[in-house]
């Protein structure tokens, strides 16, 4: 089962809305040339104009080299802009000057983890978690970074407490239901499951880790139920069609189990969508071909064990 691996995307900086946590932080009273600049990038992000918000954000920095707020706005220009390198170096200046600025401890762990960088992101989570214990999205990150890193053990520790310090946080949800199916404790991971889906009823992963972790305990009728509700938020999920092909294959629906099967390799028959995992195609495909010999055992009993090579081929032929 592909598992999301809680969406980090969704957890990149807004660069839309630059002015989030200006107000508030700027030291008072505000000099006022650079109130001028600060006010110049707000309408120059508002056009769209991203050259200009990073120009008028420099401006800034030049006139007051210590305000983090102006360096952390400008990095997330430069994340607009595709130039996480300077983001990140704008990042660490303005942790430089005020090390417990959240925002900007929390974004250049996002940067270093789309890096790659997964010791220096984990390492800036943690960091965050220390200086911030009651912030639910730095236990959830460092979760998703210590999962990644395969340390289930404490990873599940940082969503229990994401949780606990946000108990509508869906992705900490999924993700701690994620490790427990993983741990084979089935019971708690559909609780997981469900409470994601209860929570964002379009959570398209949660339906489809509920529906195999329901065909896990053997709740067939349940698990149809769940991937069905997948396919209504996608109906091009290659994911929720291959497990609902396996549960209909459980359920010795063959017919349907094949058409499902059939829809997964259609939808995806290269993994350019990611939707399966790399090198599932082949085990699809002998899925496919074992349903079908089943399914030739279902239409004519002792068909497998008395039918001629000829009519074997035949089976198979229909398939791919």
């Amino acid at each position: 089962m592909e598992r999301e691996r809680g969406n980090p995307s969704a957890n990149q900086p807004n660069t839309d809305q630059p002015s989030r946590d200006l107000e508030g932080r700027l030291p008072s009273p505000l000099p006022k040339e650079i109130g001028e600049f600060l006010a110049r990038a707000g309408r120059a992000k508002e056009k769209g104009d991203l050259e200009g918000a990073r120009a008028a954000y420099e401006r800034v920095i030049a006139l007051s080299p210590g305000l983090a707020e102006a360096r952390y706005h400008l990095a997330l220009i430069q994340v607009a802009r595709n130039d996480p390198n300077g983001a990140a170096e704008s990042l660490r200046a303005a942790l430089e000057s005020e090390p417990d600025y959240l925002e900007a401890r929390m974004t250049l762990g996002f940067l270093r983890s789309a890096a790659g960088r997964g010791e220096e992101a984990e390492a800036g989570f943690r960091e965050a978690v220390r200086r911030h214990p009651g912030h639910a999205e730095a236990h959830f990150m460092l979760g998703i970074g210590l999962k990644e890193r395969s340390q289930p053990g404490e990873a599940e520790a940082c969503f229990r407490e994401a949780v606990r310090l946000k108990p509508d946080h869906a992705q900490a949800h999924f993700n701690l239901g994620d490790l427990l199916r993983d741990a084979g404790e089935l019971d708690a991971a559909e609780a997981a499951f469900r409470e994601a889906a209860r929570i964002d009823p379009n959570y398209l992963h949660a339906f489809i880790n509920l529906g195999a972790t329901l065909h896990q305990k053997g709740e067939m009728e349940a698990a149809f139920e769940a991937l069905q509700k997948a396919l209504a938020l996608d109906p091009a999920s290659a994911e929720a069609h291959y497990s609902l092909g396996t549960v209909l294959e459980s359920q010795r629906k063959y017919d349907e189990a094949i058409n499902s099967l059939r829809r997964a390799l259609e939808i995806d028959p290269s993994n350019k969508k990611s939707a399966l995992k790399p090198g599932r195609l082949p085990g699809v495909r002998r899925k496919v071909r074992r349903v079908s010999v089943a399914q030739a055992g279902n239409r004519a009993p002792f068909s497998r064990r008395y039918a001629s090579e000829t009519r074997r081929r035949y089976f198979l032929s229909r398939l791919i």
